[in-house]
C-alpha cells in the first residue's frame, strides 16, 4: 500500500541554488519507493537566484499546492541600497555600509527569528492541514531552511497526530553566516529555543552528516537520521567531456562564493605562476566583491574569469569539462563539519576535485574515500602553489576520480538516498 507524503519545502522551482535540490529529487523519486508525494511551496517567493529549468525535474503527475506569504526583503532592500534578490541572500556585508544597512542588518539577525520567512507560517500550516484531511496524507516532511518552515509540520502532528520528518539540510542556530551577523545573545537563546521546540516535537528527524548530529545534540539528544545529500544520476548518464580546442588547465568552481569562502591563497599562488603558464580558473555564480578585488590585486584578468549563474544542466556539463574542480569550505568556526551540495555533484562528474577546508573534516573524509583529490588547508598557499606549477609542467595526471558505469545505485545517487528516506517513512 502507498503512503500519501506532503513534503513541505520554500524552495522550490522556478528557484535555482543548491536548497531546491533535495526536496525536488525527493519528490521525483519517492513514488519509486511506493511512496505519493504531494508538495506544499510558496506562490509569491524571493528566490535568490532563479532556474527555470528545474521544472523539467517536476513529474508530471506531482500535485503542487501553494500559498501566499508576506517577508520583509523588499523593505529592507530600501534600507540597504541592495535588490530584493541579493536582500534575501542569507549572508550580510558588515565590514562596509551606511548606518541603515547595519541597522537594517541588525534587525534582521535579532528580530526576524528563526529567519525572514516566518510570515509563511500564516497561511502555510492552515494550508498544509486540508490537504492532509483532503488526500489522507501519512506523514508530512519538512525541509529546512529556512527552519520556519519546521512549524508548518509541528502544527500539523500537533492537529492530526501524523508522522512529522523533520529534515535539515543546514544547522539551524550554530549555522557558520550566523558568524558574520551581529546576533545578541538573547536572540540567539530564542533561536535555540525555537530549534529545540522542532527537536523535541519532531517524530524524526535527518541531517545531512553524522557531525551534524553532533551538533544538534547539543541542542537536544535525541536519535537522527543520516541522509547526505548527493546527485541525480540522471544528470550525468549520458554526459560527455566535450573536446577542449586549446591546450588551457581548467579549474572551475560552480556556485556562489560567500565571504568566508573566497580563497585567498589560490589568488596569491595564481599570481606566482610565470605567463607561459595554462592553468585558467573559472568562477561560475554569484561572487563575494572580495573576488573582483583580488583580481585586480594580483592582476589576474588573463588568468581568472567570472561567470554569472547558468542554468543548472548547463552547470553540469561545465563541471564534465573542467579538467579540475575547485571545491572550498567557507573559512569558519567548526567548518570541518560544513558539506556543501556541490560535492556531491562533482563526485558524480567522476572528475578530479581540488578541496580547500579542513584536512581533518567531512569533506575531506568523502574525498579521501571517493578517489582522486588535491586537498590544501586555506593557509596553505605554498601547497596550492606547488599544484599549479606541477599542473602546469605537466607534472598531474588529470586522470578521473573512477569510472563508475552504475550511477543510479552509487551511494550517493540522488535515488539510493530517496530510498534511505523511503525506510523512515511509517
Amino acid at each position: 500500500m502507498n503512503n500519501n507524503v506532503l513534503l513541505v519545502s520554500y524552495y522550490w522551482p522556478p528557484s535555482g541554488g543548491a536548497g531546491v535540490q533535495r526536496p525536488l529529487k525527493f519528490a521525483k523519486y519517492l513514488p519509486a519507493f511506493d511512496v505519493q508525494p504531494f508538495v506544499l511551496t510558496v506562490e509569491n517567493p524571493t528566490y535568490p537566484i532563479v532556474d527555470e529549468s528545474l521544472a523539467n525535474d517536476i513529474p508530471k503527475k506531482l500535485k503542487v499546492f501553494k500559498s501566499k506569504t508576506i517577508e520583509p526583503f523588499s523593505i529592507y532592500s530600501k534600507m540597504t541600497g541592495k535588490s530584493v534578490s541579493d536582500s534575501a541572500k542569507p549572508t550580510i556585508q558588515l565590514k562596509k555600509g551606511n548606518w541603515g544597512k547595519k541597522l537594517s542588518t541588525w534587525i534582521r539577525a535579532n528580530l526576524f527569528l528563526p529567519d525572514a520567512r516566518f510570515g509563511w507560517l500564516l497561511t502555510a500550516r492552515s494550508r498544509a492541514l486540508a490537504i492532509c484531511k483532503q488526500y489522507n496524507i501519512d506523514a508530512i516532511i519538512t525541509t529546512g531552511p529556512p527552519h520556519s518552515v519546521h512549524f508548518v509540520g509541528k502544527h500539523v502532528k500537533e492537529k492530526m497526530g501524523i508522522q512529522w520528518i523533520a529534515d535539515f539540510r543546514d544547522p539551524w542556530s550554530s549555522i557558520f553566516y550566523n558568524q558574520l551577523m551581529p546576533r545578541t545573545d538573547v536572540a540567539h537563546s530564542i533561536d535555540e529555543r525555537l530549534e529545540r521546540s522542532v527537536l523535541e516535537t519532531a517524530d524524526d528527524v535527518v541531517v545531512i552528516s553524522k557531525s551534524m548530529v553532533d551538533i544538534e545534540r547539543q541542542v537536544f539528544d535525541r536519535p537522527y537520521h543520516v541522509i547526505p545529500n548527493g546527485f541525480d544520476h540522471e544528470d550525468f548518464n549520458s554526459l560527455q567531456k566535450k573536446p577542449q580546442n586549446d591546450q588551457d588547465i581548467l579549474i572551475r568552481h560552480i556556485g556562489s562564493i560567500g565571504e568566508l569562502s573566497v580563497p585567498h591563497s589560490l589568488f596569491k599562488a595564481l599570481s606566482e605562476l610565470p605567463n607561459s603558464s595554462p592553468v585558467k580558473v573559472e568562477f561560475i555564480g554569484n561572487v563575494h566583491p572580495d573576488v573582483h578585488q583580488l583580481i585586480e590585486q594580483y592582476g589576474l584578468q588573463n588568468r581568472v574569469e567570472l561567470t554569472s549563474y547558468i542554468p543548472h544542466d548547463e552547470a553540469i556539463q561545465a563541471m564534465k569539462d573542467s579538467d579540475l574542480l575547485l571545491l572550498v569550505i567557507p573559512d569558519s568556526e567548526d567548518n570541518e563539519l560544513i558539506l556543501t551540495g556541490k560535492l556531491f555533484e562533482y563526485i558524480g562528474t567522476q572528475n578530479p576535485i581540488l578541496m580547500i577546508g579542513p584536512e581533518n573534516g567531512d569533506a575531506a573524509d568523502i574525498l579521501n574515500k571517493s578517489g582522486h583529490h588535491y586537498i590544501f588547508e586555506h593557509e596553505d598557499e605554498k601547497g596550492l602553489a606547488q599544484l599549479l606549477l606541477d599542473l602546469s609542467s605537466g607534472k598531474v595526471d588529470q586522470k578521473t576520480a573512477s569510472d563508475i558505469k552504475d550511477l543510479k545505485n552509487h551511494p550517493f545517487s540522488r535515488y539510493k538516498l530517496t530510498g534511505q528516506l523511503s525506510q523512515i517513512i511509517n
